[in-house]
């Protein structure tokens, strides 16, 4: 089983590579050939805590978040989480994954994907309002 850190994670993606493989994604998810069951939120005081599973035909995986506010006025991340990942046929783990650098590698590639998709090719620029470290890499995949 392989751990892949946060740094781990950005050294190993090539942004054209993942916004490849979230167009396949969203496409096999259209087709149902993947099951993302419904995001389950628990509010525990100030801090929430999400589990959001996902099964696939080759492997499948669960991503838990923790989201706690308090941790801003420590100088800690807001979002912290792991995800799973595990083989679809043994449930054998393969990795755990950092789950704040995936998010975010994450809804890059979707940026840039729906860019590919809708932006007319006359388009030479593009304004992102920034939200942290999303937006960084909003405007790493744009590019």
């Amino acid at each position: 089983m392989r751990y892949l850190s946060a740094h781990d994670l950005e050294a190993l993606v090539v942004p054209a590579t993942l916004v490849a493989a979230i167009e396949r994604a969203l496409r096999d998810f259209a087709q149902g050939q993947v099951t993302v069951p419904a995001r389950q939120h628990f509010d525990c005081g100030d801090k929430t805590v999400l589990s959001m599973p996902v099964i696939g035909a080759t492997a499948f995986g669960a991503k838990l978040v923790s989201v706690v506010p308090g941790n801003a006025s420590r100088g800690l991340p807001v979002t912290n989480g792991l995800m799973m990942l595990s083989d679809g046929q043994s449930g054998l783990p393969l990795a755990v994954l950092n789950a704040a650098a995936l998010t975010a590698l994450r809804t890059g590639a979707v940026g840039a994907l729906a860019l590919d998709l809708i932006a007319p090719a006359s388009v030479d620029g593009v304004g992102i309002i920034r939200t942290g470290v999303k937006g960084t890499w909003q405007e790493i995949f744009a590019c």
